[in-house]
């Protein structure tokens, strides 16, 4: 303590910050009672943040990373099964470096690297210390609670814990687990045509004579001004099958900009349904293929091949 004699307050003692800095307290504290809790505890159980990786990935042409790999919790684990006895304040060193460790955990079997474990309540884990392959455990303290919750809780990633130099193995997951989705068109036997989107495992259940699978982003913008994927798809059908009728392949089809439907052109003259459907070009007795059109649309889905995944299938006859 040190006396305090001014002439505004009453004199009085004060704490010396010098010697009895918070910060440092907090830090003192936080070893002692982080190391007792080591010591002493059976079970100190820690979740990584792992890897999942759908299985199919290294086959799957439509693989995208950020749907198709995703990040979840391990399984926990006991540390205490591979560090058995923490040290304060002890130095190891390392590829010529020496470093010092707010607690040393001593590693079960000798041959293995020890685990630090790091208290920050102002300043964080120096670099060269994460560069150094150690693994590190790194509490963010800012008072005696945040230890109380560090013995109470699973260790695991957080705003107040920090885990470094730990590399969890991959885990392969069924494609159920990921949301990748494609757009699908499929020819039926009655030669009607169908567009949705499926989810990515469903991509081998064939139903159709002929389909044509693509990466579904919720728009597939990249065909809105030439009728949508179902008129491209149709189009592209006819290269498989020259018998294939739908409106949306004949000369006398256009799309309404305002909605995108499908007009018949015929509609006012000769009384056809004027939004036109797949059943009116089978018995439509002014069908006419649009041959231009379709090979436009065809180019237009040829150019779309040469940057993007696609998955086009035929039935076997």
């Amino acid at each position: 303590m040190i006396c305090k004699c001014g002439s505004k307050n009453a004199w009085h003692f004060a704490h010396n910050k010098a010697e009895c800095d918070y910060n440092k307290y907090l830090h003192t504290v936080a070893e002692e009672r982080i190391s007792e809790w080591f010591n002493t505890s059976e079970d100190i159980s820690l979740v990584l943040r792992a890897k999942a990786i759908c299985k199919n990935a290294n086959e799957c042409r439509f693989y995208r990373e950020y749907l198709c790999e995703k990040q979840i919790n391990s399984d926990k684990f006991n540390l205490k099964q591979f560090y058995i006895h923490g040290e304060k304040e002890k130095a190891y060193e390392k590829n010529g470096h020496r470093f010092i460790a707010d607690l040393l955990c001593r590693p079960k079997n000798d041959k293995n690297e020890p685990l630090f474990i790091e208290i920050c309540v102002n300043h964080p884990c120096e670099q060269q210390k994460l560069d150094s392959g150690i693994r590190i455990i790194e509490f963010i303290i800012k008072s005696e609670d945040d230890i109380d919750e560090i013995e109470k809780n699973i260790i695991k990633e957080s705003g107040k814990i920090r885990l470094y130099n730990f590399h969890p193995k991959d885990i392969e997951s069924s494609p159920n687990q990921f949301e990748g989705m494609l757009r699908k068109f499929i020819v039926f036997k009655s030669k009607k045509g169908y567009e949705g989107a499926i989810k990515c495992n469903e991509l081998s259940n064939r139903r159709g004579l002929i389909e044509l699978s693509i990466p579904y982003n919720g728009y597939n913008l990249e065909f809105l001004n030439d009728g949508g994927f179902f008129s491209i798809a149709f189009a592209v059908a006819t290269k498989y099958d020259t018998a294939l009728k739908h409106c949306c392949l004949c000369k006398y089809h256009v799309y309404d900009l305002w909605d995108g439907s499908g007009i018949c052109k015929l509609y006012k003259k000769y009384g056809t349904n004027r939004y036109s459907s797949e059943n009116d070009a089978q018995e439509c007795s002014y069908f006419q293929l649009d041959e231009d059109s379709i090979q436009k649309r065809i180019k237009i889905f040829d150019d779309y091949c040469k940057e993007n995944p696609v998955d086009i299938w035929i039935k076997p006859e």
